[in-house]
């Protein structure tokens, strides 16, 4: 059995809680914040509950329409998620939006939201209620993120058996 966390980061982001061996149910957090800063502590505690053997965080960057201030929030809710993984002796895999949300067939700009919770929904099915709200964007994307890690992490086993 493998845990598997992964992080959509930033302040409405989620973190999922993924056990291998378990496919038809995922853990869903909303990211715990204080203020305009991810909560620190309380993710130490997510980690601590779960021991995930492996951290998939979106790597992702400011958008060009963002402001300076948020964009500096933004940031820092990337980096406090690496750090606290790191701190927490949790392997980090960063996947950058693109490459899953190609793999996943989910198209760019707002409209990958409603398609991301649509196709959570799908995936897991008795989970669906964490996914019922469109503000349950972040949980959905960071539950498909995980899904996304496992597939492209059995094909790299598989072609590195094959050579």
């Amino acid at each position: 059995m493998t845990c598997i966390m992964s992080i959509d980061p930033g302040l409405t982001g989620a973190i999922a809680i993924y056990y291998t061996d378990n496919p038809g149910r995922v853990a869903v957090y909303d990211m715990p914040t204080v203020g305009s800063a991810v909560n620190a502590a309380a993710l130490r505690l997510v980690i601590e509950r779960h021991a995930p053997d492996v951290a998939v965080i979106e790597r992702v960057g400011p958008m060009p329409r963002d402001g300076v201030m948020q964009a500096w929030r933004f940031s820092a809710a990337f980096t406090t998620a690496q750090v606290v993984c790191a701190l927490s002796n949790v392997p980090i895999v960063l996947i950058t939006p693109s490459q899953w949300k190609k793999a996943m067939k989910l198209p760019g700009g707002k409209a990958a939201k409603d398609q991301a919770r649509t196709l959570a929904i799908a995936t897991f099915p008795s989970c669906a209620d964490a996914f019922a709200r469109k503000k349950d964007a972040g949980r959905a994307e960071a539950a498909l993120l995980a899904i996304y890690y496992v597939h492209h992490a059995q094909q790299r086993r598989e072609n590195a058996a094959a050579i």
